[in-house]
């Protein structure tokens, strides 16, 4: 099963920033585009740890669907099927104080209004039910916006608006679990053909501008960012938080990282050699190639690629999940 359906999933852009900040320096909109991505999957994830903890056996969820309706793009948060309706889940990690004032949704740090997540929220569902319509499923929708943030407040709430607030979350699981019936088939296979319509990438997404000449050489710790460097025969160190990574992890991380970059070069021996800054040797690099990806003999243009093309992205999105979820695990 997909793993974007089964749990929140890393966008692409995230994973892409996440990588090239410690080799460059992000422009302002990069940067911001950085820490919005990070919150947003930060705050699927704990409405993810939620739902499981609490264990509602009458919700099917559904995490991280990007859908397709004719020219439009449908991108959900979380869906919950349910025996009697589909709640949408619109999820918010905003920080902050707010204000909502004559229906305008307020910053009172910046005192600027930004868009209002209901209006999102409403957006989203009117082109999914334009999509269940074509999909011949006849469901009712409900949408909502969940915020995750414990740090989050919102003055001047209308009562009647479909906002649910971080000390809410779970009465309003439990809520929706007692008010449906049991999981049967027919939900099931609703939730199978939304899988299966899925897209793994957006049409209108652009990856980052940058060159192989601007990005810094060398590997980096993806704990901290911190440099890495030889520790001993069987270990590197990162020179920042002192955590230690055998070689061998390190190098694999390394090599899908730069084909993720670079998707059009050719994986070769010198290439990550240069790319890890020399720190690995020309026969070590060969022999972790040679053992984990497919190698194409070429005489001394021998490359190599994955056999697995999922295998190096998931490397790459478990280990940023990691980093970016291990202050939550602690909480």
């Amino acid at each position: 099963m997909n793993d974007a359906i089964v749990k929140p999933d890393i966008p692409l852009k995230l994973l892409l920033y996440d990588l090239l900040k410690c080799r460059k320096k992000l422009t302002s909109s990069e940067a911001n585009d950085y820490i919005i991505f990070s919150r947003g999957f930060v705050g699927e994830c704990i409405f993810e740890r939620i739902l499981c903890e609490e264990k509602m056996k009458n919700i099917l969820p559904l995490y991280s669907l990007l859908l397709n309706n004719r020219a439009s793009e449908c991108q959900i948060d979380a869906l919950l099927i349910t025996s009697k309706m589909i709640h949408l889940i619109e999820v918010k990690h905003f920080s902050g104080n707010y204000l909502i004032q004559d229906g305008k949704f307020i910053s009172l740090q910046t005192k600027k209004e930004i868009k209002h997540p209901l209006a999102q929220s409403e957006r989203t569902t009117f082109l999914f039910k334009k999509i269940l319509e074509h999909l011949g499923i006849q469901m009712t929708i409900k949408n909502y916006v969940v915020f995750t943030n414990s740090e989050f407040m919102l003055y001047n709430a209308p009562v009647d608006l479909s906002l649910i607030f971080p000390g809410q979350i779970k009465q309003f699981l439990h809520r929706i679990n007692a008010n449906a019936e049991p999981i049967t088939d027919k939900h099931e296979k609703i939730a199978t053909i939304l899988k299966s319509q899925h897209k793994e990438k957006s049409r209108y997404e652009r990856r980052p501008e940058y060159t192989m000449e601007e990005l810094e050489t060398g590997i980096f710790c993806w704990k901290c960012d911190g440099e890495l460097g030889r520790e001993s025969r069987q270990y590197v160190i990162c020179r920042t938080c002192q955590s230690t990574t055998h070689i061998k992890t390190a190098l694999l991380y390394s090599i899908a990282e730069f084909h993720l970059l670079f998707p059009d070069k050719k994986i070769t021996v010198k290439r990550i050699f240069e790319w890890c800054g020399g720190i690995f040797s020309w026969k070590y690099i060969r022999r972790v190639l040679g053992k984990h990806l497919t190698r194409v003999p070429k005489g001394k243009h021998t490359y190599f690629f994955y056999p697995d093309k999922i295998e190096y992205l998931q490397l790459l999105k478990n280990t940023l999940r990691e980093k970016l979820l291990k202050d939550l695990r602690n909480n």
